[in-house]
């Protein structure tokens, strides 16, 4: 028990994939839990110059099973929470409904004037809310309290929650008729991350109920192997750093960690006294202590440099972000050293590691009894009050997601420096393992379910008329989503440079550079012209093209002000999830005609960045 609430306390998501994250439970961290990070930022935020709204919240009846699954649940319904503002509503306006993903739902999502409450005041409309099943607090939004793997697999699934959605706008008008909404009212659904997934998904199957979509860092295709993601730190610490040096120090670290390790996988004695260094010595799993010694600098890339933190600041002393730690070279010197030995480097790393243990852990030694407890183990307790694990349930056997280490074979040419980011300890089996060893999966099925997924919903190929896909080009999780282009024409693309995921969440504001503030007018004008059509189209009729200018993006200066907002999207939204348009190298010769799609256009995307490289 105090094993599995350690774990819990270590992950922080980066999906999540939510703008909370998506699945990382890979993002073992030692960090401060998601929910002290937003406590943080909720106190920024009070300092933002929003105006005060009434927040309306309640209770709507929900349908507990709207596929019959569970027989004995045909009649039954639950109470799942909402919030909503309507001081900007004028009759026969719009409705915008934001989607919340696996986190629970936080009021401040309508209050604060974000993207989705700028959109209400721009066109008059209500702005409303819906808590995903099972992810309230203490019991709220749950259809039952039976959490075992026989009922979240007919109960907690994607589609579940996507008719959760499709029902509460069908029975909207009946539950507020005093908002007089007649059949003609256009219902905007805005989601990021996991989020993002259940916005497009849910105008794809009702677009009878939906106008039109907004799908943020979406990770839409499911896969496996997303190795993807490391290559994106690489990428993106590169740019935070301003400089490859810190990279590629780290990433030879990591190689001479790998190698030293290999070589002693026949000398028990020898391996114990190397993890030993690391205060790792209790953990039997290479996979384990590479996730510790590798994985923690991740969701740097992920959201923003200064919200990773190896020391926590406090109100006397700064902190040390992640980056300064890798990349200044006056913490660890042999990172940034180009003529570091070996050894230099693994003392260095395991310096690190240490730590990261003793500050984010409270570790105070090798034989310290919080080590044992950061070990892969069944979770034996599924009560309401221990429920951090459900989203990993959920990426376990519908998405995958697992952040696996690139391959150091040269022949796949996945590498930006000479090894990877992430110890070859976190393998694809390795994070298939994870599953099984909690008894979030029953089998190694994974490859079934991620097909399964894929054949549901289309991978890339959402088929609806008005969808607006943005995307953030640091963003790890753009690789999974309609990034550049969409298969479908009728689709509309934006690529924030220099952005995290979810960032355009945050809408303008005004520390915005004049880069955002262009950027967030052709987002407008989508919804202008949206707005503008006098009927809804048929699903055969392209919506005309918004000419869009090229607009210069210049480097991206990191603002205290702007992040507190964004990063708080990034993991209160709903997977940073946790954690989708990769396809894993492995199934290459067998992949589906969606993964094929998916794997051409992102082959195409690394390919161009390794040559601008050269």
């Amino acid at each position: 028990m105090q094993a599995i609430l350690l774990w819990a306390l270590l992950i922080v998501h980066a999906l999540q994939v939510s703008c909370q994250g998506i699945r990382e439970k890979q993002h073992l961290s030692l960090e401060k839990t998601k929910q002290d990070i937003l406590d943080d930022i909720r106190g920024k935020l009070i300092k933002l110059a929003t105006p005060k709204v009434v927040v309306k919240t309640g209770f709507f009846e929900q349908r507990t099973d709207h596929f019959g699954r569970r027989p004995e649940l045909v009649n039954a319904t639950f109470q799942q929470y909402y919030a909503m503002i309507d001081e900007f509503y004028r009759v026969g306006g719009p409705v915008f409904l934001i989607v919340s993903g696996e986190a629970e739902l936080d009021e401040s999502w309508v209050s604060q004037r974000m993207l989705p409450r700028q959109l209400a005041e721009r066109y008059g409309g209500i702005l409303i809310t819906l808590e995903h099943r099972f992810y309230g607090p203490a019991g709220r939004s749950v259809p039952t309290a039976d959490l075992s793997n026989d009922s979240l697999r007919s109960l907690l699934v994607s589609d579940q929650a996507i008719e959760d959605m499709a029902n509460l706008v069908a029975s909207f008008p009946a539950t507020f008729p005093e908002y007089s909404l007649g059949n003609n009212t256009r219902w905007f659904v805005i989601g990021g991350s996991y989020a993002g997934n259940l916005a497009a998904w849910l105008i794809d199957r009702h677009p009878d109920l939906v106008f039109a979509a907004h799908a943020s860092s979406a990770p839409v295709v499911a896969t496996q192997d997303f190795w993807r993601y490391s290559f994106a730190v690489d990428e993106g610490m590169t740019y935070f750093a301003g400089s490859s040096a810190c990279m590629h120090g780290w990433t030879r670290a990591v190689r001479a960690f790998d190698e030293h390790a290999a070589s002693l996988r026949n000398d028990p004695a020898r391996l114990a006294e190397f993890k030993s260094r690391f205060w790792l010595s209790q953990l039997d799993s290479m996979g384990d202590i590479g996730m510790i010694v590798t994985q923690g600098f991740s969701s740097t890339v992920q959201y923003a440099p200064q919200y990773n933190f190896l020391i926590n600041p406090n109100d006397t002393d700064p902190g040390v972000t992640f980056l300064d730690a890798l990349c200044d070279g006056k913490y660890f010197p042999a990172f940034t050293d180009q003529l570091a030995t070996t050894e230099q480097l693994l003392e260095s790393l395991q310096n690190l590691t240490i730590q990261y243990l003793a500050t984010q852990a409270g570790m105070e030694s090798d034989k310290d009894p919080n080590a044992a407890m950061l070990a892969t183990t069944l979770i034996e307790d599924r009560s309401l009050d221990n429920s951090w694990y459900l989203w990993y349930y959920q990426s376990c056997n519908e998405f995958g997601y697992s952040l696996t280490a690139q391959s150091v074979d040269p022949q796949k040419k996945q590498l930006i420096e000479n090894w990877s980011v992430y110890s070859q300890s976190l393998s694809l089996e390795y994070q298939q393992g994870w599953c099984i060893l909690t008894g979030l999966a029953e089998t190694t099925t994974g490859a079934a379910s991620i097909q399964l997924t894929n054949a549901k919903y289309g991978g890339l190929n959402v088929n609806a008329s008005r969808v607006l896909w943005i995307n953030g080009a640091l963003d790890p999780w753009h690789w999974l989503s309609n990034y550049g282009a969409s298969p479908d024409p009728r689709h509309k693309v934006m690529t924030f440079a220099n952005a995290t995921h979810c960032s355009d969440l945050y809408g303008p504001q005004k520390t915005s550079s004049e880069y955002e503030n262009k950027m967030f007018a052709n987002v407008f004008a989508v919804y202008d012209e949206w707005m503008a059509e006098r009927e809804p189209e048929t699903p055969s009729v392209e919506t005309p093209k918004i000419a869009t200018p090229k607009i210069e993006a210049p480097k991206l200066e990191v603002s205290s002000q702007d992040f507190p907002l964004v990063l708080w999207i990034a993991i209160s939204f709903g997977i940073a999830a946790p954690v989708l348009a990769a396809v894993a190298f492995l199934r290459w010769r067998h992949r589906t005609p969606v993964e094929a799609r998916a794997t051409t256009i992102e082959k195409g995307k690394v390919e161009k960045k390794m040559e601008n490289r050269k």
